[in-house]
């Protein structure tokens, strides 16, 4: 990038025509001009609020509450990865609303923008040669972080969602990273999962289809597309350690996904009502023997968790 702008590409082409075309096919062109209005000397808080603005977005929280995140302690906040780059911004304004002490593990170039720079953690996430060494250390620093009582907000998917059934344009994060568990385990800290409810352009997806860097250039684009729209988010209760000690690294973060994706409630299916008539008769019931079978039929790796007398499938 620019040294003088995080939204512009250095000049390698004559007359920089080459440049040009990639930062307007990109939306960098027009995120560079939006970024020349922030306001001078802005604080991090300024400048949150300043891009949401410009960009037209608003938020709400469908359910639950800020109350469900500590004012103090080691605290990890893991969510769902729907959009790319403005439930970053969004979640870093609210949980600024309750403490300073946070910092986000995200995309390396969100570092870029010399106004999130203390904000980030930066993560390569495009695991080239030199990606195994520079997570290591935003590891380090997060582990870090968090050993100092601090507040860490995760996307442990490391990427943005992709859509899994076009049909009903239901959206799913890939695999969700163990590094969170061990973070979590190694400080002992509480945890709170977010659902993020949204999504991108069908150009987004469809990209993804082709190759996942294509998403990945879109992103920009993306971010000036939600002009005008509503991102709704579901805070859960926060889940202490105590709760997840029993479980591995694996139990953990399945566990934590699981609540996170729990939070995903339609707030107007809620207020639909179901009479007596729209039901249908239930179903005889299997002998135990029957039901036992096909419970130790299920394949290993269908097991979420354990936790005592109880298994989740």
């Amino acid at each position: 990038m620019d040294s003088s702008t995080p939204f512009r590409l250095p000049r390698k082409t004559p007359f920089g025509i080459g440049e040009n075309v990639a930062e307007w096919a990109t939306g960098l062109s027009q995120l560079d001009k939006f970024y020349a209005q922030r306001p001078v000397n802005a604080d991090t808080k300024t400048f949150l609020r300043f891009t949401l603005d410009i960009l037209g977005i608003d938020y709400r929280i469908a359910h639950g509450s800020l109350g469900s995140v500590p004012k103090q302690g080691a605290t990890v906040i893991v969510a769902n990865h729907p959009l790319g780059c403005v439930e970053g911004v969004i979640l870093a304004e609210l949980l600024l609303m309750v403490r300073d002490d946070i910092q986000i593990l995200a995309n390396q170039y969100l570092k870029t923008v010399p106004e999130l720079d203390q904000l980030f953690i930066g993560v390569d996430v495009f695991e080239g040669k030199d990606a195994v060494k520079s997570n290591m250390k935003a590891l380090r620093a997060a582990n870090k972080h968090l050993a100092n009582g601090g507040l860490l907000l995760v996307f442990p998917a490391g990427e943005v969602s992709q859509l899994v059934d076009a049909k009903q344009q239901r959206l799913e994060d890939k695999e969700w990273s163990r590094s969170v568990s061990a973070l979590i385990r190694k400080n002992k800290a509480v945890t709170v999962p977010v659902f993020i409810r949204g999504q991108n352009s069908k150009r987004f997806y469809m990209a993804g289809k082709i190759h996942p860097l294509l998403r990945t250039l879109m992103l920009g684009r993306e971010l000036l597309n939600k002009s005008a729209k509503t991102i709704e988010l579901s805070f859960g209760q926060a889940i202490k350690f105590k709760e997840l000690n029993n479980l591995n690294d694996d139990q953990i973060v399945n566990y934590l996904r699981l609540n996170t994706y729990l939070l995903n409630r339609d707030v107007s299916a809620t207020q639909q009502t179901v009479s007596d008539n729209d039901l249908l008769p239930i179903a005889a019931g299997l002998p135990i023997g029957q039901l036992l079978e096909e419970l130790h039929s299920l394949p290993a790796e269908t097991q979420l968790l354990q936790n005592g007398e109880f298994d989740v499938y």
